[in-house]
């Protein structure tokens, strides 16, 4: 876990993490408890809401940065072609698409953008706005629908396993 913290992916995992955190802080107890024995079955249980909130964050950022990772956007990114001008082309793409994502950001979800903002993680937020975005929703969900996507998921996390 230490050796992660300061990989090329912290600016992914810093984002991941932010929503993470608010995700779980949201959850209802039950839900919390749920997604505590789930998953950490086996692996000895956490003391503490900050734990267990660390523990969920950590888990799901790891999930999310494999899958966001082996995206052909990400690749792409990250590795250097043999022709400058087609890399300079495609780097103007990836930095208007990350322009649109922080925008689109900021439209919907105001208080996410200005959280991520001032640690200059939104322009990160493309890579894997497809993967939060269900996460965020939650976040920004009225009471009354969190409390039915809670009990949805309380459903799905005792009855399937993960």
């Amino acid at each position: 876990m230490i050796k992660s913290l300061g990989s090329n992916e912290e600016p992914l995992r810093k984002l991941i993490t932010i929503v993470m955190t608010d995700f779980y802080k949201k959850l209802s107890d039950e839900g919390r408890s749920s997604v505590n024995n789930k998953l950490l079955y086996g692996g000895g249980r956490l003391v503490g809401r900050t734990g267990g909130q660390f523990t969920v964050a950590y888990m799901a950022g790891n999930m999310i940065l494999r899958k966001a990772t082996s995206t052909l956007v990400y690749k792409n990114f990250v590795r250097f072609g043999a022709s400058v001008a087609l890399n300079m082309v495609m780097l103007q793409g990836l930095i208007e698409e990350a322009g649109r994502a922080s925008r689109r950001m900021k439209s919907k979800y105001p208080m996410l953008y200005y959280k991520v903002e001032s640690q200059r993680l939104d322009m990160v937020y493309f890579l894997v706005e497809n993967y939060l975005e269900p996460y965020i929703k939650y976040i920004n969900s009225t009471p009354a629908q969190c409390k039915r996507i809670d009990n949805e998921l309380n459903k799905i996390v005792i009855g399937k396993n993960w």
